[in-house]
């Protein structure tokens, strides 16, 4: 596993594919929003950012909330912990929360 990218590289990569390791198989995902928080305590160094996948390859496939592998060609190997969210989608949006 790489280190975790900062946020500028996950804003980059917006509307690319992610494959996703679950007990089922690879599943695909694309990032379609990367959205930086409201900034922690000065002494953190980094600013806390949220990202949004969406399950374009398998939507009728809802993964539970859980830490996951994903792959990704430019970012490397990433461990993130994944939840589904509600959309206005048929099938969930998946966040994953950066501190």
């Amino acid at each position: 596993m790489t280190a975790l990218p900062p946020f500028a590289d996950f804003s980059r990569q917006l509307n690319t594919p992610f494959s996703v390791h679950t007990a089922h198989g690879l599943v695909e995902m694309q990032l379609v929003e990367a959205k930086e928080l409201t900034p922690g305590q000065p002494e953190h160094a980094r600013t806390p950012f949220s990202l949004l996948f969406v399950n374009h390859s398998q939507p009728n496939m809802v993964l539970s909330q859980g830490t996951y592998r994903l792959d990704h060609p430019a970012l490397g190997s990433l461990s993130l912990f994944v939840a589904p969210v509600l959309s206005d989608r048929p099938s969930p949006d998946y966040q994953v929360i950066i501190n």
